[in-house]
């Protein structure tokens, strides 16, 4: 037999809760300060079409070559592009893409820099919906990537454009009661 709550003693949720929208776009940046990069630490986040995280992702290295002895060094007119870290670094899309064990169709990809056009060719091919960016540099690869993301019919808006519906929110406050006291 169930038994009902009184509904005087339900209370009420909070109200001041984060967008969705915010939230995957601070995992992004979160996951961006993962990037040992110098000059360009990008982050990601894929949300499924029900707004749950299903994988994050950051540049990077590849894991079995040592972040100590990879080309870090991006001026390509002074050493060549084969001295450069851009033929070898893994792009945050790709390394979220790779590690995600869900289907992406539908899915939204939140990034801190615009996807050059290999990663836009990998998201159309695996689906993803939506490309929601903060940074967008005016590149000729990224022109190629936007027109390939709009030729596909995928939705591209700059994290700037959903920021005007929201309000700051106060900083989370977390209670942290007895954690770490003997």
């Amino acid at each position: 037999m169930e038994t009902e709550i009184n509904k005087d003693f339900l209370g009420e949720p909070r109200k001041d809760i984060l967008k969705h929208e915010l939230v995957a776009m601070k995992v992004a940046c979160l996951c961006a300060r993962e990037s040992k990069d110098p000059s360009t630490q990008v982050g990601s986040c894929i949300v499924s079409s029900d707004n749950r995280i299903i994988s994050t992702g950051f540049n990077h290295n590849p894991e079995e070559w040592s972040a100590d002895t990879f080309p870090w060094r991006n001026d390509c007119s002074v050493i060549g592009e084969e001295n450069t870290k851009y033929p070898y670094i893994i792009h945050s899309e790709m390394d979220a893409i790779s590690k995600c064990k869900e289907d992406l169709k539908g899915s939204t990809i939140y990034v801190t820099l615009f996807p050059c056009i290999q990663c836009a060719k990998t998201i159309v091919s695996f689906g993803i919906k939506k490309v929601v960016y903060i940074e967008y540099r005016d590149t000729m690869d990224a022109m190629c990537a936007k027109r390939l993301l709009e030729k596909c019919g995928i939705e591209i808006v700059q994290y700037n454009e959903i920021l005007k519906d929201t309000k700051e929110h106060e900083p989370v406050k977390i209670k942290l009661n007895n954690i770490g006291k003997k």
